[in-house]
This record gives C-alpha cells, structure tokens and sequence, in this order.
C-alpha cells in the first residue's frame, strides 16, 4: 500500500537583516570576558509567560537569531544563561550617596527596585542638612518588582485628572530625603586588572 506524501507548507518570512555582532557589543559597553549584570524578564513560553531572575556574570558568547543578538553570561557557580544582549550591561557596585548629591541620570537601588533618577521636582528647606530633596524616577526593572512583590503596584502609579482619574505612568518612584538620608547608588564595579607574565 503507497502512502501520499506529506502536505507542504509553505511560509513567506523575510529573512532578518544581517546584524553587525562586533558593533553590537561594542554599542553595550562591554567586551567579551567582562563582568556584566541584568534585570530578571518575563519570556515567553509554550506554557505562558514566565518570569526568569536577573543575573551576574562573566560575558562569554554572543550571537544572532531571530534578528536578535544573545548574550551567554556564565555565573560563578558555572551554570549559564541567555538574555539578550541589548539587556545587559556592565555590572555595578554601590555606592552610598546623600541627598544633595544625587543627580539626574543616577540609579538608585530602593525596595529591590532600580530607579532612573529624571527629574529633581523640589528641593526644600531653609538649613542645608534639612534641605528635602525629591526626585521623580524611573523604575528600571519593572518585571522583577512586579514578581516579587515588594512594592504595591499603586505606588508606582501616577495619575492626571482632566476629566477624571487617568493612569499616566506605572513606572514611577519619588526618591525624597534630607542629607540625613543615604541612598545605595549604582556605579561601574572595578575590574581586576589583567594579570601581566
């Protein structure tokens, strides 16, 4: 008995533009070998999104699929993992800042969240150690926060009133203190030097 062949399907997909790796790393800020760190995310998965944990680690392989570029960090216990490369980004320590010497651009690390520090709405007070700093942010890891839970989802919330409440923003945190306040702010972690023969 002769059995009919398989139907053949036949999908259009545009293949993916060539992607410049060498450049796409150099873009990140990092080279093969150093230390890098990135915010857990929400993948998707054949049983439904799930949320992977963020990680630390080594930078070891980098390529292309899908049209993406892939980063393969190496943690120190050996195991790996696989986030895209656009998401990394070298790897921090703290550095403890008070409040009058925050900046624009500084990310602070509060409730297990990284905040993007934008704009400074106020800073009030008529003596300098009670001068009250306000700052609005950005909230960075948004995935985490939301996994784990720490922080009410409507405090990151703000709201314009035109003709009624609207949700503006969902990512939004006010770092506020006096000089008498310490925030744990990100910097470039210091790399070993290279060991010379």
């Amino acid at each position: 008995m002769k059995t009919a062949p398989a139907p053949t399907v036949h999908v259009d997909v545009e293949p993916a533009a060539p992607v410049d790796v060498m450049a796409a790393i150099k873009d990140a800020g990092v080279q093969l070998g150093s230390l890098v760190e990135y915010d857990g995310r929400t993948v998707a998965c054949p049983e439904g999104p799930q949320f992977v944990p963020g990680g630390r680690g080594r930078l070891r392989d980098v390529w292309t699929a899908s049209g993406q570029v892939i980063a393969r960090v190496e943690f120190e216990d050996g195991d790996s993992d696989a986030p895209l490369l656009a998401d990394i980004r070298p790897a921090a320590t703290l550095v403890p800042k008070k409040s009058s010497e925050l900046a624009e651009g500084d990310v602070v690390r509060r409730h297990g969240m990284r905040v993007r520090l934008d704009t400074l709405s106020a800073a009030r007070g008529s003596h300098p150690d009670r001068t009250v700093y306000t700052w609005t942010g950005t909230v960075l890891n948004m995935d985490e926060v939301r996994e784990a839970g720490h922080v009410p989802l409507s405090f990151l919330c703000t709201h314009k009133r035109a003709s009624g409440w609207v949700v503006d923003r969902d990512d939004v945190w006010t770092v506020q203190g006096n000089d008498f306040a310490t925030w744990a702010v990100e910097a470039p972690a210091e790399e070993p030097a290279p060991a010379r023969d």
